[in-house]
């Protein structure tokens, strides 16, 4: 039995749903790992090469975490202070 999702009005509004929910996540992941490429850059511009430990931070950050450490970059005097606060 073949189903025409475009004639059933309630499949299509799940269909469309799940595609916009995808969406947006996809796009929130991809602003995140933007913001968290450009930080990395300014980290580095500043520090030189960043450690082992501060990649992994960047790597497993949340969009907050790098709004707020981006900036603590423009008063820090160090790495750990940009991204731990110490």
């Amino acid at each position: 039995m073949e189903i025409d999702i475009e004639s059933n009005v309630l499949l299509r509004d799940i269909r469309d749903a799940g595609y916009a929910k995808g969406f947006a996540e996809g796009e929130a992941k991809g602003e995140a790992k933007g913001q968290a490429r450009l930080l990395r850059s300014q980290l580095e511009s500043k520090f030189g090469k960043l450690p082992a430990w501060a990649n992994k931070r960047l790597a497993q950050a949340s969009a907050d975490d790098i709004a707020r450490w981006g900036a603590k970059i423009l008063t820090a005097r160090s790495i750990d202070s940009a991204l731990n606060g110490k």
